[in-house]
């Protein structure tokens, strides 16, 4: 059937038993078939083994065509997933790959695949590793090629309860590879409950390399309670790319939240301000702060993001939020000048002011705008935002100001 069939974009079989036996039939059609190019192959939960994955990488090897292949819950072990890692050097169209909860594999099938992410052939795009008990080591092998990968941008690692986590050695190592990546855009370590706050520090290597680009974390089923959550704030500090979070409520209270509070805007001056994140704009914990002692903290982090979100660009969500502040500040005469002289500015107010009592006393109240004018160098005010009230006409005026 499959010979003489063509224009099948998607075939499904999954859950249909086919077995090594069944799998050998089907690889000698693909081999000679012109469908499923571009094309989906779903063979997931059909006790396919090393013996029938074998066939299939060799078909596939000389077809060339089939882009997405899920061989999810079957019994592949290293063997296979060997062969199948050598397919990859061969095959340019497959860009999805998922071989999660194949139990089975070992660190030895790791190696393997994580050669195929070394190879400058490798044009994976999105690799599910998850349930395959990586571990520890498992995390410093890939991290290692992920250091090289030049392709992947979505990568997937969850852990259900009893698999082996990939620990806080594991992400540490990870985290150093990802930190020289500049390709990756979704990380889900959903599971992997051995990560603590430990690991969840060493993030920062990766999420302050200027090549980050990883836009959306998910860290569902990890109980890291407040320490993790000011952890991962931390790390997350002057990030300029982490645009969703995802994770558990669960052991978090006011303090966390107020970290993530922090993270979002911290209004202790305005350059704390500029400097905090201002890409964000999902952290799906948000919606689940019931107490009322926390609505306050919910409202803000809410109204942050939703700011990140619909200004056109994290600098003018840091100009929004300043604003928001320090609503009577005029800097829109400096901004004609692109405020280039405002760091000298600024420093020469610092030194006079260190120097001279009686000078300070005078200049104390133009000392705060200098630094303001400095610290923002590139910020134009825009809008007053939601976490208070705002000024239609005000907001109007600034933006025609801001456009001439």
């Amino acid at each position: 059937l499959l010979a003489n069939a063509t224009g099948i974009i998607h075939l499904d079989l999954s859950l249909v038993g086919l077995g090594n036996d069944g799998l050998r039939l089907l690889a000698e059609g693909l081999a000679c078939s012109s469908s499923l190019t571009d094309g989906v192959l779903d063979l997931r939960d059909n006790d396919i083994g090393d013996t029938g994955l074998l066939a299939l990488a060799s078909s596939l090897a000389s077809n060339g065509k089939v882009r997405e292949l899920h061989l999810s819950r079957n019994d592949i072990g290293d063997t296979g997933l060997e062969a199948l890692a050598n397919l990859l050097a061969h095959n340019r169209a497959l860009r999805v790959l998922s071989i999660s909860a194949n139990t089975a594999i070992t660190i030895i099938g790791v190696r393997a695949i994580s050669r195929s992410l070394r190879s400058r052939k490798c044009r994976l795009v999105d690799l599910q590793l998850d349930r395959i008990n990586i571990g520890e080591e498992g995390g410093k092998i890939l991290g290692d090629a992920l250091s090289y990968n030049k392709s992947l941008v979505t990568l997937s690692l969850r852990c259900w309860e009893n698999d082996v986590s990939i620990g806080d050695d594991g992400l540490n190592a990870l985290a150093l590879g990802l930190s020289r990546n500049s390709h990756l855009k979704e990380l889900n370590l959903s599971g992997n409950r051995a990560i603590t706050s430990v690991g969840l520090c060493s993030l920062k290597q990766y999420f302050q390399s200027p090549s980050c680009a990883l836009e959306t974390l998910t860290l569902y089923d990890i109980n890291f309670g407040d320490e993790g959550a000011c952890a991962l704030t931390d790390a997350l500090g002057r990030n300029k790319s982490v645009k969703s979070l995802h994770y558990d409520v669960r052991g978090i209270t006011t303090k966390g939240w107020d970290a993530f509070l922090k993270l979002m805007c911290d209004s202790s001056s305005p350059n704390n301000i500029y400097l905090s994140h201002h890409t964000l704009r999902e952290i799906s914990g948000c919606h689940y702060i019931h107490l009322p002692a926390r609505s306050a903290i919910r409202r803000s982090i809410l109204g942050w993001l939703k700011m990140n979100e619909e200004c056109q660009t994290p600098n003018l969500a840091a100009k929004a939020k300043i604003l928001h502040f320090f609503p009577n500040l005029d800097m829109v005469p400096l901004f004609q000048w692109n405020l280039k002289f405002l760091p000298l500015v600024k420093s020469w107010f610092e030194n006079t002011t260190s120097s001279n009592d009686e000078f300070a006393a005078n200049i104390r109240n133009r000392e705060l705008s200098a630094r303001i004018a400095s610290d923002g160098c590139r910020l134009l005010p825009t809008l007053s935002y939601s976490t208070g009230s705002s000024n239609p006409k005000k907001l109007a005026s600034w933006r025609k100001r801001s456009a001439a």
